[in-house]
């Protein structure tokens, strides 16, 4: 993505950041309760709903997928009917398979039958697994937030490791970089304190601190040599350019209530706003 000419400063924990990137809002989609996430099979969006209230760690069976089609428009309101969910977040696509964390699992359901083909039960870890994040096939990332890990399930093998040497507290989004090796994560902080953004190499198990940049941190995505985040309690979207430094604002023209894993897809931005029930795209400038 481009850089502009510094536009002005907001302050964000205290460090300056600043407005150079505008974003538009293209399209604006009701109809959804408390969306958390969202994943593409090449064909149709899948958006996950916590549910009538917003309560991620409730296992009170009201939670549920929709379908959208590539165009945006609301297909089935509830894809996978038969399928009790509770909370669902974070999503991945793999081999017309859809991994859901779910509270304290994480379930694979079948996008062209609409079942449930497998359970993971992750209750021994952890209590709220919240993003997920494909390292390939068969090795799938996610967070522990309630725990501050970052782990790893070999789906064939049935084997869970940690990877986080040292605590990630909050630890919510990842972006997975394939060609350097390193997972990027997103803390939403914990205690009442803000998170940051880390960078974890998988192999030699280093963790590193890359950004100043303090926040509620939730969806997380590397774009083009920068990391895109979104702050659930600014409302706001915000970018990290890995080479420079530079940590700029996306001005998207207004404030989202919630704003959590959005997607990035062929050059727009697909946010769920959790708070507000609606998904919105933008198109970066």
């Amino acid at each position: 993505m481009k850089i502009r000419p510094l536009l002005f400063f907001l302050y964000c924990g205290g460090i300056p950041v600043a407005f150079s990137q505008r974003c538009s809002v293209i399209a604006e989609i009701p109809g959804f309760r408390h969306p958390e996430s969202v994943a593409f099979d090449g064909r149709h969006f899948f958006v996950s709903n916590v549910g009538s209230t917003l309560a991620p760690l409730e296992k009170d069976g009201d939670g549920y997928i929709s379908r959208l089609t590539r165009t945006g428009a609301l297909q089935d309101s509830s894809y996978f009917p038969s399928v009790r969910l509770h909370a669902p977040k974070g999503m991945v696509v793999l081999n017309e398979l859809l991994y859901v964390a779910d509270v304290g699992r994480i379930v694979v359901l079948d996008i062209r039958s609409r079942r449930l083909v497998r359970e993971k039960d992750l209750s021994a870890y952890c209590s709220f697994v919240n993003d997920l994040a494909a390292r390939d096939e068969e090795r799938l990332f996610f967070t522990c937030s309630d725990k501050n890990t970052v782990m790893q399930w070999d789906i064939a093998a049935d084997s869970v490791i940690t990877l986080n040497p040292d605590p990630i507290p909050g630890a919510n989004g990842l972006s997975w970089d394939f060609l350097n090796g390193d997972l990027y994560v997103a803390g939403m902080g914990a205690s009442g304190k803000p998170g940051f953004f880390y960078k974890l190499d998988v192999k030699g198990r280093n963790l590193q601190n890359i950004s100043s940049l303090e926040g509620f941190w939730d969806g997380l995505h590397l774009v083009r040599g920068q990391l895109l985040g979104t702050d659930w309690k600014t409302g706001r979207l915000y970018s990290v350019n890995l080479k420079t430094g530079l940590e700029t604002i996306l001005d998207c023209g207004k404030v989202f209530s919630g704003p959590a894993d959005f997607l990035y897809q062929q050059g727009k931005i697909y946010l769920p706003a959790m708070k507000e029930g609606k998904l919105y795209v933008l198109r970066v400038d």
